[in-house]
């Protein structure tokens, strides 16, 4: 079971390396034969290169995306989750939606897999 301090810099990976556009890094965070289903009800992408599609495609949508934490992070063993906001800038205007992910991790501190929930219909301009 990967030690707490472990899940936690990995998911402090996750928000920097998602809001820097960095598909590469991000990717380097998931094992080989992870799972992404985001948001939880759409199709599930399974292994690295489904997954690299995926945060590529993602990354498209907007001209950058931040994710920052919205204060609540719980890990329970190989578990963890936790909310945070996604800030998209579209055409210059931010805009705010509200997510709460849950990962598991592998003994290394990997992720292994993924699950977000969020409505991408409440998606509105941020204050």
């Amino acid at each position: 079971m990967p030690d707490e301090s472990v899940v936690r810099e990995t998911i402090e990976q996750y928000w920097k390396r998602f809001s820097a556009g960095d598909v590469d890094g991000l990717v380097a965070l998931f094992t080989d034969d992870a799972t992404v289903e985001d948001p939880v009800g759409t199709p599930v992408h399974h292994g690295t290169g489904e997954i690299r599609a995926f945060y590529e495609s993602a990354q498209a949508l907007a001209d950058s995306i931040e994710l920052r934490s919205a204060g609540v992070t719980e890990v329970n063993g190989d578990q963890a989750a936790f909310a945070m906001e996604i800030r998209p800038v579209i055409g210059g205007e931010t805009y705010l939606l509200h997510a709460i992910d849950v990962m598991t991790f592998a003994e290394d501190g990997r992720i292994t897999s993924m699950r977000a929930f969020c409505q991408q219909e409440k998606l509105r301009p941020a204050d």
